[in-house]
C-alpha cells in the first residue's frame, strides 16, 4: 500500500494522531480484505499510540474520529463503548465547544 497524508491539522493538533492512525487502519484493512469493526479500529489505534509509540492518550479521540458524522453530535459512553448520533437541527440553539488543557 502506498499513500499520501495531506491535511490542515497543526502538528500536535487536537486528534491529529488519532486521525492519521484511524484512517491508516481503515485503508490498510480495506486493501487487504480485512473486516474491522468500528470498535476494532478504535482499540487498535489506541494500542498503536499507547503501546507502540508510548503516548499517554485515552480513546475519545479515536472514537470521535470513527463515530462522527456530519451534522450530528456524537454521544460516547465509555463505560460500555456504546455511541449514539444526535442529528442537529436548524431549530437547535447555537452551541460552542471549548477545549482546555488542564495540565
Amino acid at each position: 500500500m502506498s499513500g499520501v497524508i495531506n491535511g490542515s491539522l497543526l502538528i500536535g493538533g487536537l486528534s491529529s494522531s488519532a486521525a492519521v492512525t484511524t484512517v491508516f487502519l481503515s485503508a490498510f484493512s480495506k486493501v487487504n480484505g480485512i473486516e474491522l469493526s468500528r470498535q476494532g479500529i478504535i482499540d487498535m489505534a489506541l494500542s498503536a499510540e499507547k503501546d507502540y509509540v508510548g503516548v499517554n492518550v485515552g480513546k475519545n479521540d479515536q472514537a470521535c474520529e470513527v463515530y462522527s458524522k456530519k451534522d450530528n453530535l456524537v454521544l460516547i459512553d465509555n463505560k460500555d463503548d456504546s455511541f449514539k448520533l444526535i442529528p442537529t437541527s436548524p431549530t437547535m440553539k447555537p452551541y460552542e465547544f471549548a477545549i482546555f488543557f488542564s495540565g
